[in-house]
């Protein structure tokens, strides 16, 4: 059943220290008693099936249009950002920021401290592990696995987690056809990831190793390895 959080959390005790927090009484069957919930507008309504719970301490902020399916497990200090939304059997970790009109499908895991940009899609069955970022208008496969701190840059796809060397983790995945790697806040075509790191002043024979691997990738996958230019 579907409970519009407005109405269901009218009558709460509220804290109005720093915010308007509502406070729900001990015994409530959804949230912790130790939960603060912010409604950033209460005048219009979010919703969480009554089969969802919301599991530690802390603040979560809800924004008007979030949409949380049954037997999803939320953690505390969490934002859900206008129309976000998360799928049946999902668990959000603790400090994770779900951006606006993002969907987080069924069955997925998202770690601590997990930031998901507007517009992103995170499909059933995924993995994302513990500080990583999916940006805007990306897409995690379904039961595709990301390890901790893995960064996808906006509007990439088909992803691959190729592993983590020389102190960064790797993520192959594509736009327009194309081959990119992300690499902590560098994005690079394919083609300009090879020419970065075997040129590199430290060595990054490592990271060439997977290199190879992202090669046969986009090969398999009959990607370009870099955008055509003028």
């Amino acid at each position: 059943m579907k409970i519009n959080l407005n109405e269901y959390t009218e009558n709460w005790a509220r804290d109005t220290t720093f915010t308007d927090a509502r406070i729900p009484p001990a015994g409530d069957p959804l949230f912790k008693s130790d939960v603060q919930l912010i409604l950033t507008d209460p005048r219009a309504p979010s919703f969480i099936d009554s089969k969802a719970s919301i599991r530690s301490g802390g603040i979560i902020r809800i924004s008007p249009g979030v949409n949380i399916e049954a037997y999803a497990i939320i953690y505390g200090n969490t934002s859900f950002m206008p129309n976000s939304s998360v799928g049946e059997f999902t668990t959000v970790g603790e400090h994770v920021h779900i951006g606006s009109r993002a969907k987080v499908d069924n069955d997925v895991i998202l770690g601590n401290h997990v930031f998901v940009d507007a517009d992103a899609i995170i499909e059933r069955g995924a993995y994302v592990g513990t500080s990583s970022s999916i940006y805007s208008r990306s897409i995690v496969g379904p039961g595709v696995e990301l390890g901790r701190g893995s960064v996808v840059h906006a509007e990439m796809t088909h992803l691959v987690d190729i592993g983590v060397v020389d102190g960064y983790r790797k993520v192959f995945g594509q736009i327009g056809g194309v081959a990119y790697i992300s690499s902590g806040c560098r994005k690079f075509t394919l083609a300009e990831a090879i020419e970065h790191w075997s040129d590199h002043m430290e060595d990054r024979q490592h990271t060439m190793c997977l290199m190879k691997a992202a090669i046969a990738l986009a090969n398999l996958r009959g990607l370009k390895h870099d955008i055509e230019r003028e």
